[in-house]
């Protein structure tokens, strides 16, 4: 490859970088995202990951981010700035680690550079709100890997060097959730269904995913053993509740039935596209899977299925562009490129979901009210908050940019719906592990509030989950469920109302108690 073109694929991800940054500086940091870089700075000062950090999801991407933590601690960087540093050093090095290996190689068309430049954008720019979300370091993380594969894909052999470091990163990526691992599986298919006679499962980056995986899972039984004696039977026995049903995940993914019709039309009218994006196809196929096998219907589990989306409408369309135009292989581009628009569309919606002032349910309008009512009523920092709720969003980012503390030992209250609706369930054995459940939660509940002292208690009166079919929302009465504890009552009794807004109230600590 000649020196201009290197020189310009740096300069498309340096751009995408650069863009991303600039459109992020915009956009409120996610609640999720808020939690994790709070719970990491615990971790960071000797909480356990499982018990003060009671979080359902595998610790992997917490000890990614523990960086973000020392350079809270170390260097003076609020969380915000961290985070948001930490994710676009991991963006940069994922990228320019893809560039690398199709650098390393002389075979690499101009289709295979054109994805590159695609999937920068998709990760940096289209993310939106969904930046910093565990599928977020995942889809960055996975694309050296994906690349690697793309080559092998053409018959391309990789120097082992790139092949180890693409395993290395793919490994952490599909640690970070369990069902992250139905991609490797379908990409690993489809490229043995493309390869067959020259696929092995010997080669260096999957020996190296491989066991960059089983040292994820090592230092989770190392580091993280209360997680497993304490969260997974919790998970197992609860996390139902807020399943959606098949129909409500499809009409919140438009991106499926839009990629399918488009992607068939194609197909009939010129079949290149089957054969030479196959790659970031079994990758829209695996992270939809994904997606539609956690059951939950949040925006961020849909975006690395979207992003892939991107690179595979802006492949298939330099595959179909290239070589005499012909009235089939126009229609081919022009089912391509309409597919492409959902994916846009969702990017645009988060992000003004995130940023504009007047945009219905805006979360950037949400949480600057509710910061803003919490400094009213002295939240701040040396000040200390406990949340009531079934996830972080009440509380953060409002106590990222207030720079209060958050008192633990969790947030995230996941088992509550499914303890209101466990007459739902007719074996007794299930109803029992439910409530051995809210047995544990009761107890970090009355830890945090007798141990801890909490100036404030912010409770969330909506859990998202609500009816048997798993759409909606109900309020749950948590002092009503909590105060069968007699100690909790007692606890409970020595907050007043502070404030009622949106269905979050505001609690504050009695004067002399």
């Amino acid at each position: 490859m000649k020196f201009p073109a290197r020189l310009a694929s740096a300069a498309v991800v340096l751009l995408a970088l650069a863009a991303g940054i600039w459109l992020q500086a915009q956009v409120l940091l996610g609640p999720d995202v808020g939690w994790l870089i709070r719970s990491v700075r615990l971790m960071a000062n000797g909480a356990q990951f499982g018990a003060q950090v009671f979080e359902p999801n595998l610790p992997v991407a917490w000890y990614l981010c523990r960086p973000a933590a020392w350079a809270v601690e170390y260097f003076g960087l609020t969380e915000v700035n961290a985070i948001r540093l930490w994710v676009w050093l991991l963006a940069a090095a994922a990228l320019f680690a893809a560039r690398a290996c199709l650098l390393a190689v002389r075979e690499a068309g101009r289709e295979t550079w054109l994805e590159l430049g695609a999937a920068a954008v998709a990760g940096c720019v289209l993310v939106g709100a969904s930046f910093g979300q565990r599928e977020h370091l995942a889809f960055l993380l996975s694309l050296p890997w994906l690349f690697a594969i793309r080559l092998r894909w053409d018959g391309i052999a990789i120097p082992a060097r790139h092949a180890i470091v693409a395993g290395l990163a793919a490994g952490i990526a599909f640690s970070i959730k369990p069902v992250f691992v139905i991609v490797p599986i379908v990409v690993e298919l489809a490229l043995f269904a493309r390869r067959r006679g020259s696929w092995t499962l010997l080669r260096p980056e999957v020996k190296t995913m491989t066991i960059a995986g089983a040292v994820c899972a090592l230092v989770t039984l190392v580091l993280s053993p209360a997680y497993l004696s304490q969260v997974v039977p919790a998970a197992f026995a609860t996390y139902w509740a807020y399943d959606l049903p098949v129909a409500r995940l499809l009409e919140d993914f438009p991106v499926v039935p839009a990629m399918l019709v488009g992607w068939l039309v194609a197909w009939f009218a010129d079949f290149r596209i089957a054969r030479s994006s196959g790659t970031w196809l079994a990758a829209f196929l695996a992270w939809t899977a994904s997606y539609f096998v956690q059951g939950r219907g949040f925006d961020y589990q849909g975006f690395p299925a979207m992003a892939s989306a991107f690179v595979l409408s802006v492949s298939a369309i330099a595959q179909l562009s290239s070589g005499q135009a012909r009235a089939k292989q126009l229609v081919a581009i022009a089912a391509v490129a309409l597919t492409t628009w959902p994916t846009l569309d969702a990017a645009r919606l988060s992000f003004a979901a995130a940023t504009e002032p007047d945009w219905p349910m805006s979360r950037s309008v949400w949480h600057r009210e509710l910061t803003a009512l919490m400094r009213e009523h002295g939240v701040g920092p040396g000040k200390s908050v406990f949340v009531f709720s079934t996830n972080p969003s009440p509380a953060f980012p409002a106590l990222n940019y207030l720079g209060a503390d958050w008192v633990g030992p969790d947030v995230a209250q996941f088992l509550l719906p499914a303890w209101v609706r466990r007459v739902e369930i007719a074996d007794p054995e299930h109803r029992a592990a439910i409530d051995a459940a809210m047995t544990v939660q009761r107890r970090h509940v009355h830890d945090a509030l007798i141990q801890g002292r909490p100036d404030y208690l912010l409770v969330s009166r909506m859990s998202r989950s609500a009816s048997p079919q798993g759409a909606g929302s109900r309020r749950l009465d948590y002092f009503a469920i909590f105060g069968t504890d007699p100690a909790l009552a007692e606890a409970f009794n020595r907050y007043q109302m502070a404030a009622d807004w949106r269905g979050v109230q505001l609690y504050v600590r009695k004067a002399g108690e």
